[in-house]
């Protein structure tokens, strides 16, 4: 929280947290870098969290075979990526054009985000149907679920729903 009010406080998206001289994420999001038709990703055991976007970015790459490392990346190395991308659950994936001061590919959206950001709200789609149709065909059969389960569902449901209308705009 402390971080994401700073990034609020300073006008910028988002907060890219460093340790040792080493990218880690986002104050509220993974974080992936591009250099040379390749992309890059802290591993999970740099203590980030595993972000559901981020896993489901880490497929589609693997799907339509774009190489990715998941490393350490050096803050030297983030910085001059040829793209630079977050995703959280809320937002799904953002392209960071700016990068502290510095243009990233020129202030455009790269090209492997570009792909990437064409299969991803297909991908949540295909993933909203069937939850609904399994909650609620679940909820009404069974009436021993709690309210508040089903509330939480229909929650993550309206995020994901949020993250669908935000790709196509964008």
């Amino acid at each position: 929280v402390m971080f994401r009010d700073e990034s609020n406080q300073k006008g910028v998206f988002e907060t890219i947290l460093y340790e040792n001289g080493y990218v880690t994420e986002g104050a509220v999001s993974n974080i992936f870098c591009c250099k040379n038709d390749k992309v890059f990703t802290p591993s999970l055991e740099e203590n980030i969290l595993p972000g559901v976007t981020r896993k489901v970015i880490l497929e589609l790459l693997e799907e339509n075979s774009i190489s990715y490392e998941e490393d350490k990346i050096s803050l030297d190395f983030f910085s001059s990526s040829d793209e630079i991308w977050v995703t959280n659950s809320t937002k799904g994936i953002i392209s960071i054009v700016d990068f502290d001061g510095n243009k990233i590919v020129s202030g455009i959206q790269g090209k492997i985000y570009s792909k990437i950001a064409k299969y991803f709200p297909n991908r949540i789609s295909n993933s909203i149907y069937p939850t609904i149709t399994t909650i609620f065909s679940n909820s009404f059969q069974n009436s021993n679920i709690p309210i508040l389960t089903i509330l939480s569902y229909i929650s993550s449901l309206c995020s994901l729903l949020v993250i669908c209308i935000v790709a196509m705009f964008f």
